[in-house]
């Protein structure tokens, strides 16, 4: 990989759905470090907003399935493994 020197501009892509923190923490290394951030882009973005002063594309505005904190997880409730088929990166 190839590690660009700042000052530079450049985008930063989150793979994966997020909640917002560690892209923040993300987000402000990459500043503390020099770099200029246009934007970020991720599959869905739940925090449902910019974050650090930067604009964030996502590809899904809608997630296919339904968000659960672990304690009303109707799976978790009852012990069984969450498993996705058919998702592609």
């Amino acid at each position: 990989m190839r590690n660009p020197n700042p000052p530079k501009k450049i985008v930063f892509i989150e793979d994966v759905i997020f909640t917002g923190e560690s892209t923040i923490y993300n987000l402000q290394f990459l500043k503390s470090k020099g770099f200029e951030i246009l934007g970020t882009s991720s599959w869905i973005n739940r925090q449902n907003k910019d974050l650090e002063n930067t604009k964030i594309l996502t590809l899904e505005n809608v997630a296919p399935f339904d968000f659960y904190p672990a304690e009303t997880c109707p799976l978790c409730k009852v012990r069984e493994s969450i498993m996705y088929s058919d998702i592609r990166e």
